[in-house]
């Protein structure tokens, strides 16, 4: 071997094969081990008592080494995986650290695993789509919120969703979720409409707001975020499966189409249009750009909603087109607030039952979600 690991400590551990003695030899050695200081034969030499002490020493002896070789990418993948499937205080440092573990030796370590283990797994550097599929099968709270704070952890939208169907309101999965810096808009928007439950709670147990406006403000503050969720210029197919997914969870309504037509985001309402009539984008263009007595209203009535509320959408169209937004997203606010008050002034002329009735279908649809 090396100089610094003499035939002396060979002959210690034949004569003298104490925990204590085997720990100090387990640890020289991963440390030569590990700074690549072994000759060929050496090496092979150093792997075969890695894998004797890996099975048969003492714990302190196993911790030694799984502490010493965690990092190693050089560890054979024989002795990774028995430290791996070890008892807890041997296993964590490899189950965390090592690269020699494969995806499927994780996968079949988180099925056969208990919490700590999985904990361990979570932390990793990187965990794949596979992998964070197991633990969240798993379902063990702990290590979801966990696995959600490490954003080396590759966790698609239908882990993400499923987490949300067990645990919506556990704030231990909605909050390292929320700080996650990268979200498909679809959970994005779930968290946006729990939150604004949560919001509506807090509004009712006031005693100075009556439920009802309580119930109002909270949808305003789901709507006015959600149309925002998706960044400018999406693609047509994100905005797609976006509508698809309001529709799929409830959450879909004419006052948030609405508020994204006063929001000047026409690229939105065309594909919301064309989603809900099931006619062809391009179609749909055309027609929703044609506000005249046929073109947006036969596409209106082909969307199924409500013909009392197509003044008010044509309204808002005619306020756009001869206004477009041009600013930047800082001035978004402004621009919908202006052009809901011009919409408003179109129909000051109406009777104040008429205008009631317009404004309270798009709200008792709204509070109805």
């Amino acid at each position: 071997m090396s100089d610094s690991l003499t035939k002396a400590d060979v002959k210690r551990l034949l004569n003298d094969p104490s925990a204590a003695v085997r720990e100090e030899l387990a640890t020289k050695l991963a440390r030569h081990f590990n700074r690549g200081e072994l000759t060929g034969a050496e090496r092979k030499l150093a792997e075969d008592i890695f894998r004797s002490l890996a099975r048969h020493a003492a714990e302190r002896v196993r911790r030694a080494l799984s502490e010493n070789l965690k990092d190693n990418p050089g560890l054979p993948t024989d002795v990774a995986l028995t430290l791996a499937r070890d008892i807890d205080r041997v296993a964590l440092p490899i189950l965390e650290y090592s690269v020699v573990l494969n995806e499927a030796d994780l996968v079949a370590i988180v099925r056969d695993a208990g919490v700590k283990k999985q904990l361990a797994i979570a932390r990793r550097r990187a965990v794949s789509a596979a992998v964070s599929e197991a633990l969240v099968e798993a379902d063990h709270i702990e290590v979801l919120s966990t696995l959600l704070d490490n954003e080396g952890a590759e966790l698609p939208e239908l882990q993400l969703m499923k987490m949300l169907d067990r645990h919506e309101t556990e704030d231990l999965v909605q909050m390292p979720m929320a700080r996650r810096g990268i979200l498909p808009v679809t959970v994005l928007e779930r968290l946006v409409a729990q939150a604004s439950v949560e919001l509506s709670k807090l509004l009712i147990a006031r005693q100075d707001v009556p439920p009802r406006l309580a119930s109002v403000l909270a949808i305003q503050v789901r709507e006015d975020v959600t149309v925002e969720l998706l960044p400018p210029g999406a693609p047509a197919k994100d905005i797609v499966a976006f509508v698809e997914h309001l529709r799929r969870s409830g959450r879909w309504s004419s006052s948030l189409l609405l508020r994204a037509i006063c929001s000047g985001d026409v690229a939105f309402a065309e594909v919301a249009f064309s989603v809900l009539s099931g006619i062809p984008l391009r179609n749909a263009k055309l027609l929703f750009h044609d506000i005249g007595p046929l073109g947006f209203q036969s596409l209106y009535e082909r969307s199924g909603m409500e013909l009392a509320l197509l003044p008010v959408f044509r309204t808002a169209l005619h306020v756009i087109f001869d206004e477009p937004f041009e600013g930047g997203e800082d001035k978004r606010d402004w621009y919908r607030r202006r052009t809901i008050q011009r919409v408003l002034h179109h129909f000051e002329h109406l009777g104040a039952g008429d205008l009631d009735y317009l404004v309270e279908k798009i709200l008792d649809e709204s509070a109805a979600l």
